[in-house]
């Protein structure tokens, strides 16, 4: 008979967010993103700028440097530090930074934080171990002046439209 025994103390790192997106522009290129470790043991995470192609049947498959959308914004992202060490029950700032925007037609460009963050354990232990990542892909957005859109209202199509949903706005 096999049994499974958990430990609640060693539950493990329980990461959160306050913002789950970072929207920087001209007059805001700096963002202090913050992380929550709310667990009962240390979060070791790794940060990086990753982006998404589409195919036209609608999959997403992470980016390379060779084939980037046009609309990514890794080119004038940079966020510090690359490692972070979340203690327990504590939070800790990540600097999300646009640069070079000044020198940038108007527009907007999107990638992602990737945050992959596992549990900080002591390796000296023998044996296997398994250990799950936890991944988070936040994205970013870099915007710079006004974006105009345009949308035209056609003839309705029922005489019983009552109400009009607009795209939100950000």
């Amino acid at each position: 008979m096999l049994g499974v025994f958990v430990n609640s103390a060693s539950a493990g790192p329980n990461i959160h967010f306050t913002d789950y997106r970072v929207l920087l522009t001209e007059k805001q290129s700096t963002k202090n993103y913050q992380i929550f470790n709310q667990g009962d043991t240390d979060a070791y995470c790794y940060t990086n700028l990753v982006d998404h192609n589409v195919s036209p049947e609608g999959q997403l498959t992470v980016a390379t440097k060779d084939n980037l959308p046009a609309t990514s914004a890794q080119s004038l992202l940079r966020i510090s530090p690359k490692r972070v060490l979340i203690p327990a029950k504590s939070n800790q700032k990540v600097r999300v930074l646009a640069r070079r925007l000044v020198q940038q037609k108007s527009g907007e460009w999107v990638s992602y934080l990737n945050l992959r963050c596992r549990e900080q354990t002591d390796n000296a232990t023998a044996g296997i171990k398994i250990q799950p990542n936890f991944v988070f892909n936040i994205p970013v957005v870099v915007r710079k002046g006004s974006l105009k859109s345009k949308q035209p209202f056609n003839k309705p199509i029922s005489a019983t439209l009552t109400s009009v949903i607009l795209p939100r706005q950000y």
